[in-house]
């Protein structure tokens, strides 16, 4: 438990982000997790003497490297694409989600049996990407850092404010996103296919090479989304278009939308933010921190994020208890390669969402926080479905809870990077503060002691009794229902939020009729 809790510690990591941007966080991610993956290759190798203590401190310096850079490229990343965060986070999130799938593969293919070597090659390999990420993965100039607020002067501080208009109205290609998402489709196959195939076949050493080789060239594969070929581009002009061997042409509506406005006509119409993104609260995360919504927030993701962590960190011995028999390793493959396909298609579809409804005119769009009662929603019927099933459906739920992992996990920072327009990283980490405390109470206090209480009483290390999980699973059935209240105040206090907002911008779009109808 250390690693989870040590990883999703990352509050303070987000001032850091905040004030001098992604940097700092890319240089303490490049030693944390090099550093713990040397101790470990050290401690199999017997240099270093193991025990518990040690090894969780170890892990918990893998995960809050591993966390960190969750925290700097999403951050980050998103920043340069601030009208189209769903497919970003689709992409991102989604590879997240299939990266122990992805390592393990290779693990068994080619470090099976020399775990010294296995975290000598994630040590490398860690060290090499966040290299790339600090030198190549930099803030948009319109981003300024608390620094750059108090050192800039002002007129270089409006100049590079001023360039966010034009990352708002940039489209990106489309067909560049569909490139990633289609790998992330295709890698959702292919790994479960995989698992299912070493597992229950028996292969060898052989035949996981192959496996781990082919997965390598995709992933190898995936920066052809970002070639710099003109027939993946949104506009072409028509020599491009001879290339690819398209025939489209830029429409009359593109022409007359890049014509410069006549001189002395009438003024043009008003945009605002938005036109292009979401309304978004304009306070301070320490302002936002002394109201109720961001705790309410707070607690909708404790009480998911702590149900899908029991579900999910104890799916065999949650498995055996309900199902009165022991879990063999066909079941325990299975129910990790439902979790794997299950947040990876919560994750996409949630991405779906964001697009569907953030993409619509200003008046017509959905609030990204209804995102969350979907992933409330899964929780809630995976634990009645837990109570109530036979030992024939017991996978269904497992399904429902990975989903609602997945839609959780994404809309996560969907929601804080769509709603709070300032200290993007001090939001999206004060959240993870749910995940540090329900490991606590959730899943070492609640579930932990209820279930080693049983499990002793009937003197068993594996308890194949529903009454070891019983009462854990109802008393998180009845916090994943308070969930859905405190997320109802949220929604409800944004949406009041966003009808002032647009009521602002009706006001605006009326004062410049008038002064049109005085032109005229």
């Amino acid at each position: 438990m250390a690693g989870p809790a040590c990883g999703y510690l990352v509050m303070p990591h987000g001032f850091i982000f905040d004030h001098f941007g992604p940097k700092p966080i890319f240089i303490l991610s490049m030693v944390l997790f090099p550093l713990g993956a040397l101790l470990f290759a050290l401690s199999f190798r017997g240099t270093i003497e193991g025990s518990v203590v040690r090894l969780s401190v170890f892990n918990g310096m893998l995960t809050l490297g591993c966390t960190l850079y969750d925290v700097v490229y999403m951050m980050t990343i998103m920043s340069h694409f601030p009208n189209s965060r769903g497919p970003v986070v689709a992409i991102l999130k989604s590879y997240i989600g299939l990266g122990s799938a992805i390592v393990g593969s290779i693990q068994l293919a080619f470090f099976d049996g020399r775990p010294d070597h296995y975290f000598y090659f994630l040590m490398v390999l860690f060290f090499v990407t966040g290299a790339a990420g600090f030198f190549l993965v930099p803030l948009p100039s319109y981003h300024l850092t608390g620094y750059e607020e108090k050192h800039l002067g002002i007129e270089e501080k409006e100049r590079r404010l001023a360039r966010k208009s034009v990352y708002l109205r940039q489209q990106p290609p489309t067909i560049r996103f569909a490139i990633g998402i289609a790998f992330v489709v295709l890698l959702v196959i292919y790994l479960p296919l995989q698992s299912a195939l070493v597992a229950y076949l028996g292969w060898g050493r052989t035949q996981r090479i192959i496996f781990a080789s082919i997965l390598i060239a995709v992933l190898v594969s995936l920066p052809l989304m970002a070639l710099p070929v003109s027939c993946l581009e949104r506009r072409e002009t028509q020599r491009e278009e001879d290339d690819c061997g398209g025939t489209e042409r830029p429409s009359a509506g593109d022409e007359v939308a890049n014509e410069p406005a006549v001189a002395g006509g009438p003024p043009k119409k008003v945009e605002t933010d938005v036109d292009y993104i979401a309304p978004q609260y304009q306070t301070t995360f320490l302002q936002n921190l002394k109201t109720l919504k961001l705790w309410a927030f707070l607690w909708s993701i404790f009480s998911m994020g702590g149900t899908t962590f029991v579900i999910i960190y104890n799916a065999s011995f949650v498995y055996a208890a309900l199902a009165d028999e022991e879990v063999d390793n066909a079941i325990k493959t299975l129910l990790t390669v439902l979790n794997g396909a299950g947040s990876a298609a919560g994750r996409l579809l949630m991405s779906y969402f964001e697009v569907w409804s953030q993409k619509r005119k200003a008046e017509d769009r959905v609030s990204i926080i209804v995102s969350v009662y979907f992933a409330n929603a899964c929780m809630i019927l995976s634990l009645v479905l837990f109570l109530v099933v036979p030992r024939a459906a017991l996978p269904l739920p497992y399904v429902l809870a990975a989903i609602g992992n997945g839609f959780s996990a994404a809309s996560l920072v969907l929601v804080t990077r769509t709603v709070f327009a300032k200290d993007p990283a001090k939001h999206y980490n004060f959240i993870f503060l749910a995940s540090v405390s329900s490991t606590i109470f959730l899943n070492r206090l609640l579930y932990g002691e209820w279930y080693t209480r049983e499990a002793r009483r009937r003197s068993v290390d594996v308890c194949l009794d529903r009454a070891c999980v019983q009462l854990p699973l109802l008393v998180m059935l009845g916090f994943n229902v308070t969930a859905f209240i405190s997320n109802a105040y949220v929604h409800w206090e944004y949406v009041k939020f966003n009808r002032q907002v647009l009521d602002e911008r009706r006001r605006l779009f009326e004062e410049q009729q008038e002064g049109g109808d005085l032109w005229a």
